[in-house]
């Protein structure tokens, strides 16, 4: 019998269609699956690593959120106060903003004030930045969205023809991913390091490089002169001159021994250091290619050649996930072990110094060290450089107070000092990194 539908238009007459079954509606699994598909070309496609991609978008979302609205946010404010602020790079990033005069000083005015707490005994629970936080969970939620789309063919070819990610970022996906796949990461990645063989193929994207590199160049040769000069006369002289500077003298000698090493390898060209004086982390590569993009290369080069060297063996030997694995627990970074080293003896110099009346009585007057050194300051000197710390620390907070309430439309008639730019001379006290070991005045 004829199946089929009879419809009468307005004429009256009769028409016969056929009649079609509706298509079968696809299960959601099946559209879940399509949607991963299509998000995971859609993140591959482009070029460059779409995890340092989502990273990126993530912290601009978040940035532009806290600046326009978040900030008056009850659990915002209590999070950053339990972190003291933010990081040193996002620290930057908001200083810098067109919005650091009237944010900032509410910003450290409550981290500060945590910091005194917590120096002054209360519970030591500082939680980690939370604007760093929320760019893990982006950078985790785009590895994942790859990791579970990538058994689909389509997905493979898409990665493969592409860029891929970068090496940090591959070893975190390779994590993730079965044996059988990893070949694909492994050999994308060998190829991205071989034709292009970039920094950001290497270390990913630097968000933060160029403010450094701002404060390189408006400070680095002034304070590696200083220092120069001070070593002529004597240690004495050095700890000296480091009392005297509005800064954490630690940072200060932590980031000079990093310069001054970046500075070295350089310079060398491709007959001077060892391999193995050339591996550097992300950060110091980043900060390499911006101080001397031409000196860099012999750098990028002997990186490179070590990491692909291990890559080939590993699909030798069927090795792969190791491979990757290895990448990532590569030698630890000369230019950070030089700083840290430097850090250490500054910290053992201050002790000594601060035995000294004379010195001791300096210390009292100066900058002193910043919350970071203060809070796991352990030596014999703990108690003077926990008190000189606290002292500056309640100064801060009462200027910054002050210069918040001095902006209000009733206090128009009173007259404003210094303490109206209190939040451009405070991160010193906070955290010596944020203006790379220099003072408001060298870094700005």
């Amino acid at each position: 019998m004829r199946v089929g539908l009879r419809l009468r238009d307005l004429t009256g007459s009769a028409h016969e269609l056929p009649y079609k079954w509706p298509p079968r509606r696809r299960t959601a699994h099946e559209e879940n699956l399509t949607r991963r598909r299509t998000e995971a070309v859609r993140l591959v496609g482009r070029p460059g690593c779409p995890v340092c991609r989502a990273r990126g978008e993530s912290l601009g979302h978040w940035m532009s959120a806290f600046v326009n609205e978040n900030h008056t946010d009850g659990d915002v404010i209590v999070r950053y106060r339990r972190s003291l602020g933010f990081c040193p790079g996002h620290t930057r990033g908001l200083l810098t903003g067109r919005s650091a005069s009237w944010l900032m000083p509410t910003v450290l005015e409550g981290a500060l004030a945590a910091g005194a707490r917590m120096l002054a005994g209360g519970p030591r629970e500082i939680l980690g930045c939370p604007l760093c936080e929320n760019l893990r969970h982006a950078e985790d939620a785009t590895i994942a969205t790859l990791g579970r789309a990538f058994p689909d063919a389509a997905v493979r070819d898409a990665y493969a023809e592409g860029t891929g990610t970068c090496a940090p970022h591959a070893v975190r996906l390779a994590g993730i991913l079965p044996s059988r796949h990893l070949p694909v990461v492994v050999t994308t990645l060998r190829r991205r390091l071989e034709e292009h063989g970039s920094v950001s193929a290497v270390a990913g994207t630097g968000a933060d490089a160029a403010a450094r590199h701002a404060v390189h160049e408006r400070a680095a040769d002034g304070v590696l002169a200083a220092e120069k000069a001070a070593l002529g006369r004597s240690a004495y002289g050095l700890v000296e001159t480091d009392i005297d500077t509005a800064c954490c003298p630690v940072c200060r000698a932590e980031t000079r021994a990093a310069w001054r090493y970046l500075r070295w390898l350089l310079r060398t060209g491709d007959g001077g250091p060892a391999r193995e004086d050339r591996e550097l982390c992300p950060r110091h590569l980043h900060d390499a290619r911006r101080i001397d993009p031409e000196g860099v290369r012999p750098v990028l080069a002997a990186m490179t050649a070590l990491w692909t060297g291990r890559l080939d063996r590993s699909l030798s030997e069927a090795r792969h996930r190791e491979a990757l694995t290895a990448m990532r627990g590569r030698a630890s970074c000369r230019a950070c072990a030089a700083a840290a080293g430097a850090g250490r003896r500054a910290v053992r110099l201050l002790e000594i110094a601060l035995a000294d009346d004379t010195l001791d009585a300096a210390y009292g007057r100066s900058h002193g060290v910043c919350l970071r050194h203060g809070l796991t300051w352990t030596g014999s000197r703990a108690g003077r450089v926990h008190a000189v710390l606290g002292a500056r620390l309640e100064m801060a907070v009462f200027e910054l107070g002050e210069s918040r309430r001095k902006s209000d439309w009733n206090t128009r008639f009173e007259p404003r000092g210094a303490e109206m730019s209190a939040w451009s001379q405070a991160p010193t006290l906070l955290d010596g990194r944020i203006y790379c070991g220099c003072t408001a005045a060298e870094a700005r």
